[in-house]
């Protein structure tokens, strides 16, 4: 099967393109990877926010929901549901179990961070940065850098802001604020190894990936209390209530202007685990193949009870198994209908 990852620019979106290159990297021997949906049997589509239904050329796809309210529709169910059920596999990290419809499988994970984050594991003992910032926008609509920027400064910590040097909707900071961008992954990660906090204060919604990339390297992540957060983060995070403007800046300078709680070694294997990349971009690949054999099956009109059977997909292995079983529910593991 030749599948297009329909890749944005890297620039526009980390989280979409690492996310593609763990599944490019974990494609098993039956999937093509080829560049242009033209040429390919099924695109995955990767939803985050307004426009990206514009970028589906293929009659056959799946679905990466990475945002849901920030889109054309909303966070309409309705709307949502007729989309979905024209895909093979939905894959989100919101709890959408309620509104895909039954005939679409839908894969209920996180994000998956890269092994390149993964591969260290000692102590820093010297935490030369304050904290990790990330985006593009600042404001209640998008992200909290002015605040976190502000907040730092008066706590006497430092801010590395990742990504560019004038941020939309905020006036550079003096003194404590730099940025940087452009970063290969192996200086990214030295960056995080080198932070106190890294921030995931993204308003309205956000997987916010970099705070399981700071986790991994002893950074302590801070994020909005929402459903999602909690579901993913609870036990790896600190988690403010969602808010803006002075009372935010209030509440982060009471964190920052305490050590953070330690990340220990444990903390590092465990959030690896969860979040290994590699084990979810199989699960993906096998929920995906098993999907397109059952809709393939039901096209050609035959019963998967009295006819021909879908190919063996393999069990899990002993790792996916530890991932699966990892989380806090059963709802939250694979939905296969």
């Amino acid at each position: 099967m030749k599948v297009c990852l329909e890749v944005l620019p890297r620039k526009l979106s980390r989280a979409m393109y690492r996310t593609a290159e763990g599944l490019a990297n974990a494609a098993p021997p039956e999937v093509e990877i080829v560049d242009r949906p033209e040429d390919a049997d099924l695109q995955i589509l990767h939803v985050i926010g307004a426009g990206s239904l514009d970028h589906l050329r293929c009659d056959r796809y799946a679905v990466i929901q990475y945002c849901y309210k920030t889109t054309e529709w909303g966070d309409d169910p309705a709307a949502w549901s007729a989309f979905w059920s024209g895909a093979d596999l939905v894959w989100s990290y919101y709890d959408l179990s309620a509104d895909v419809p039954r005939e679409t499988s839908f894969l209920l994970l996180p994000l998956g961070v890269s092994p390149v984050f993964c591969e260290s594991a000692t102590d820093q003992p010297e935490r030369s940065i304050g904290v990790v910032s990330s985006g593009f926008v600042s404001g209640p609509k998008a992200e909290a850098i002015e605040e976190v920027a502000i907040a730092a400064g008066r706590a006497g910590l430092t801010v590395l802001h990742v990504g560019p040097n004038q941020i939309e909707g905020m006036e550079r900071p003096d003194g404590n604020w730099q940025s940087c961008s452009g970063l290969e992954d192996e200086d990214l990660r030295g960056v995080y190894h080198k932070s106190r906090w890294v921030s995931g204060l993204r308003h309205v919604e956000g997987f916010e990936l970099p705070v399981i990339e700071g986790l991994v390297n002893g950074a302590r992540p801070i994020v909005f209390d929402r459903p999602e957060t909690r579901r993913w983060f609870n036990g790896f995070a600190e988690f403010v209530p969602e808010c803006s403007g002075e009372k935010l800046v209030e509440i982060l300078v009471e964190l920052f202007s305490r050590p953070p709680r330690p990340v220990t070694t444990e903390d590092r294997i465990v959030a690896a685990t969860v979040f290994d990349q590699n084990v979810i971009s199989r699960l993906f690949w096998r929920s995906l193949l098993q999907s397109t054999d059952k809709r393939r099956i039901a096209q050609e009109g035959r019963s998967l009870s009295g006819g021909e059977n879908p190919p063996d997909r393999g069990a899990e292995t002993a790792r996916e198994a530890v991932l699966c079983d990892g989380y806090a529910t059963s709802e939250q593991r694979e939905v296969s209908r």
